[in-house]
């Protein structure tokens, strides 16, 4: 049987983990460590790729990157974010915690629906998208090799990525 432990001492373990929220609860990170890495590594490289398992958190620190990257206008940094998940349920996932995130910051999204990515084929692929009043998107695609095969959607095509609603 474990030893009782009294509110400091809980308090003190809860803050070296890095749990504890402060008093003032405007200090306390909103990611986990390892979360505010994933959103560091997705600011500072074009692509990034995270080795995961289900329900670690990974989503929501690389959504929090990829709304202060879609929310904020081309001068401060301002992009169009991409994310493929292994699956669609995956891709509406990391969509939904883009939104919250959104709503946390009070970011203004215009859209938040799901569309065909024009891939160059007939049927395109099925994607999740947030459109920001900046002019940029969070869009999240479902991991299927076949979508990106040659002669469809590459990064070497002149033509831009086109949606359908």
């Amino acid at each position: 049987m474990g030893r009782e432990i009294g509110r400091d001492e809980w308090a003190e373990i809860r803050r070296k983990e890095g749990r504890i929220t402060s008093d003032d609860w405007r200090t306390t990170p909103p990611l986990l460590s390892y979360q505010g890495e994933i959103s560091r590594t997705c600011a500072a490289h074009s692509v990034t790729f995270v080795e995961k398992s289900r329900r670690t958190g990974a989503t929501f620190g690389a959504a929090a990157d990829a709304v202060l990257r879609s929310g904020a206008q081309r001068a401060a940094g301002g992009m169009d974010t991409l994310y493929m998940g292994t699956s669609a349920d995956m891709a509406r996932e990391f969509v939904d915690a883009s939104g919250g995130w959104a709503r946390r910051l009070e970011l203004a999204i215009t859209v938040q629906d799901e569309v065909l990515f024009d891939d160059g084929s007939e049927k395109g692929i099925k994607a999740t998208r947030i459109d920001f009043a900046s002019g940029f998107s969070v869009v999240a695609l479902p991991s299927r090799p076949g979508c990106f095969a040659a002669g469809r959607a590459s990064s070497s095509s002149t033509r831009a990525p086109s949606w359908t609603t």
